[in-house]
């Protein structure tokens, strides 16, 4: 039997809020479409599920659309993120999680059309029905690409049959070339007056900005005390209202610098692809995020990186062969940042051209689609 072509796509991903790195691999993969030729690409919506004014305002995708109308489309493509993992602790995880991803997914697979999963992350999936559900999409779906190996291996021991490949993560494609000017170049290194710079990218939460203040910032604060040569910037990639007590937190950080007697510069965040540029501009970074650190290794930026996640940014780091740039935030002592700063300060990630072809795959497989 002849197979349909495939002229128009519905992508899903995390694109509600303005997390730089799920509005990134939105981004890419919708210009992806428009340049492999489909004439249709639209983003799965249904109430808070879908895409946010963050999301379209970055990309200039303005259409509204029922479920019933995102039900419709030849094909449901699952792309880069950490979709793939949950929680037991948190109940209304399980169920997001579902309805953002496997519901549609199951509706796209009992009406005989094709999914596509390109490029996600997953870890443990604590939930077993959620984990069920997932099995079965997964070994339903025409093309699975992981994004990292230890992915695979956890839902190959949870008994998926379906033939999966490891690739990379998909922000390893984002190359200098691509890049904008710095909007606040002139500013920023009117500031810095020839200092290198160090970007301290602020996480969400107020269990991750009181571990910031707590655990890094005595650390950060005696390397720049010792090492004038250098500008601190800080920065984050968060759009929605704080509650009082992480501003009180976010506040907490900035007083601490202040009361160290370092100046510092500060990019409010509103576009991910000038973020890009910022971390562009910087010799090192220190994040607690996964792709703030993943775009700034795919500059050949230096990196540091304490997560507070489970295994998805350990994970990352080993890929690369860089996991003592790592060292999660359950088991970091004070003392550790400067060492980390003394250790890595001079040394950039070098991103191998074979890593970054794996990355493409991910990508290169809407062009598969459109060809079928």
């Amino acid at each position: 039997m002849k197979t349909k072509k495939i002229n128009s796509v519905v992508l899903q991903g995390y694109l509600h809020d303005a997390n730089f790195g799920d509005i990134l691999s939105g981004y890419l993969f919708y210009k992806r479409c428009q340049n492999a030729g489909f004439q249709k690409i639209d983003f799965f919506q249904f109430r808070n599920l879908g895409i946010g004014d963050f999301f379209r305002k970055q990309t200039g995708y303005t259409v509204k659309k029922n479920l019933l109308s995102c039900l419709k489309s030849d094909a449901f493509v699952i792309i880069s993120g950490g979709s793939f993992w949950n929680d037991k602790r948190n109940s209304h995880d399980a169920l997001v999680r579902f309805a953002r991803f496997i519901f549609p997914a199951l509706i796209y697979q009992l009406r005989r059309k094709p999914v596509y999963i390109l490029g996600v992350g997953g870890g443990p999936v604590d939930t077993l029905w959620l984990r069920k559900k997932m099995i079965k999409v997964i070994n339903k779906s025409k093309i699975v690409t992981f994004r990292d190996d230890s992915t695979k291996k956890i839902f190959d021991d949870y008994g998926v049959k379906k033939e999966t490949v490891v690739t990379a993560d998909t922000m390893l494609t984002i190359r200098k070339e691509m890049l904008d000017p710095f909007e606040e170049s002139e500013k920023l290194n009117k500031i810095a007056e020839g200092r290198k710079k160090i970007l301290l990218h602020l996480p969400d939460g107020v269990n991750e900005n009181s571990c910031v203040a707590e655990k890094i910032l005595p650390g950060l604060i005696q390397f720049l005390c010792e090492h004038k040569e250098y500008l601190l910037v800080i920065s984050n990639d968060n759009k929605r209202d704080l509650g009082e007590e992480e501003k009180y937190q976010n506040e907490r950080i900035r007083i601490l610098l202040k009361d160290a007697a370092l100046n510092f510069y500060e990019y409010k965040y509103h576009d991910s692809w000038q973020m890009c540029s910022l971390i562009n501009e910087m010799d090192c970074v220190i994040t607690l995020k996964l792709h703030v650190g993943v775009v700034s290794c795919a500059l050949g930026k230096s990196v540091v990186s304490f997560p507070v996640h489970r295994e998805k940014t350990d994970n990352f780091y080993r890929m690369i062969n860089q996991s003592e740039r790592c060292i999660n935030m359950r088991k970091l002592e004070k003392e550790m940042v400067y060492g980390q700063l003394c250790r890595f300060i001079n040394q950039p990630v070098y991103i191998s051209e074979e890593l970054r072809t794996e990355a493409e795959k991910n990508l290169a497989a809407l062009d598969q689609i459109i060809e079928k």
